[in-house]
């Protein structure tokens, strides 16, 4: 099959015309470690009478992106319904809830109204499997959600309808933030789903938490219309019990109905519980990196961080050992303000050093999405800066040897800005490999690998930024 290069302009006349288009990326890399529930040859959907999940209990890693989905569905097709799988790993991931489980969602935004001719089936994948759970399985749903984004008739019907399987709450201008819009200005900005407990086929006895982390908010446009990566994270014991303080300290701040005023002005129980400080009338974490359960090599980092920090990304940029970590990529779809710059010179410091530095940007939103000021400093550098054809919304960092599968991965949902950084309510995961020990350092080395491949398949088609 010959493979053709579209150029973006055609690709979004494309999209506004409302024509399926399919980009030829070549999927290739390691396998997954899971096996998912399918008939026919086809994942099975979950819905509110039937939860499909995972034919086995899952190992401690597992990554997936949406471009296996686009090389078979195409790019923004209008007419077709059925959810992506990308939707329906994340669903029945979800349907492994154990009996009583506690779930716990953290999104920027949800959208799971539609219309008679374009459902949103994609986010309803894993709304009906939280339905099934709820009814039959008597599991307390909590979600916590950014009320700029939920406002009018589209607020009336999002909390019609998550109401039937738990309680909705909102937060404006972010939850930990307790400044004026015209002052600070942040957003809940999390996308998460943490589960208490699981019942996967095959597991041992005892309570076993997931976490699942994507960088999509649970909504078609943006699992259609994105580049986007999720991880699920089973068993890690000490990272749910982050999320877990995370969540409710959000939760504390959040109200059901529009709240009148910014953020939470005193400490809460959960705020405390969760040990965050106060600075410039925004709750930080005090601690930049949480390490979880022993030999897993696995770090959470919370959103807001003090000002004076220096951030998590340059943080593992100038630690890293050039002579062994040689290879630096980064895809990341905002890059913009003055942590932008510092993230620009910083990666311009690795290449002195000797490291070989790959950049690839979302080319989707204009100028808001790519300060001009970092791509001068990258391209100054000659670090290989590309933008990507299709509007990609990861935010992925690698670093790791040229050639090999040992090395540390950064996944979240923290843009490189100003006010991912230090003000909105956000998380990254950091997987180290070097730092896992035996099964969990080869699942990890998996994860590296399956990180790589879709950095290498996000990378294929690109264009000049």
């Amino acid at each position: 099959m010959q493979h053709f290069r579209i150029p973006s302009v055609l690709l979004r006349a494309v999209f506004i015309l409302g024509v399926s288009v399919s980009l030829v990326l070549s999927s290739v890399g390691p396998a997954s470690a899971l096996t998912y529930s399918s008939s026919g040859g086809k994942l099975i959907v979950p819905t509110a009478d039937t939860c499909p999940t995972v034919t086995d209990a899952p190992r401690a890693v597992e990554v997936w992106l949406n471009t296996t989905d686009s090389e078979t569905r195409g790019w923004w097709d209008p007419k077709n319904n059925d959810p992506w799988d990308f939707s329906i790993k994340m669903g029945q991931l979800v349907c492994g809830a154990a009996p009583n489980a506690s779930i716990r969602v953290g999104m920027y935004f949800v959208r799971s109204i539609g219309t008679a001719t374009r459902k949103e089936s994609d986010p309803d994948a894993i709304f009906d499997a939280l339905v099934y759970l709820h009814t039959k399985k008597n599991a307390n749903v909590e979600m916590v959600l950014e009320n700029f984004q939920h406002t009018g008739v589209d607020r009336e019907r999002i909390m019609t309808k998550w109401s039937q399987i738990g309680t909705v709450r909102f937060c404006r201008n972010g939850c930990l933030n307790y400044n004026k819009e015209s002052v600070y200005y942040a957003i809940e900005h999390e996308k998460y789903i943490t589960i208490s407990d699981t019942n996967y086929p095959g597991e041992t006895s005892g309570v076993h938490p997931m976490l699942i982390s994507s960088s999509g908010n649970l909504a078609r446009s943006q699992i259609r219309n994105y580049w986007q990566e999720a991880v699920a994270v089973y068993d890690d014991k000490e990272l749910n019990r982050q999320f877990v303080l995370r969540h409710d300290a959000l939760w504390s701040c959040g109200a059901t109905s529009s709240p009148k005023a910014e953020g939470c002005k005193t400490k809460t129980t959960a705020i405390a519980a969760a040990a965050l400080k106060s600075e410039h009338k925004i709750w930080y974490d005090p601690i930049q990196r949480h390490a979880t359960d022993s030999g897993r090599g696995t770090f959470v980092s919370f959103s807001p961080q003090k000002y004076s920090v220096t951030n998590f990304y340059i943080t593992e940029f100038n630690r890293t050992d050039c002579t062994v970590d040689k290879r630096v990529r980064v895809a990341m779809f905002k890059l913009t303000g003055t942590r932008a710059l510092d993230m620009a010179k910083a990666l311009s410091a690795l290449v002195k050093r000797g490291c070989q530095v790959e950049v690839l940007l979302s080319s989707d939103g204009g100028s808001h999405v790519v300060d001009k000021a970092a791509l001068k400093i990258l391209k100054a550098a000659k670090i290989t800066t590309r933008c990507s054809m299709i509007a990609m919304h990861t935010k992925l960092v690698m670093i790791g040897p040229m050639v090999g599968d040992d090395g540390i991965v950064m996944a979240g949902s923290v843009n490189m800005s100003l006010a991912a950084m230090r003000r909105n309510d956000e998380h990254v995961l950091t997987f180290d490999t070097r730092r896992a020990d035996g099964a969990y350092k080869e699942d990890l080395r998996r994860a590296y690998a399956q990180y790589a491949a879709g950095f290498d398949e996000l990378n294929r088609n690109n264009e000049a930024c």
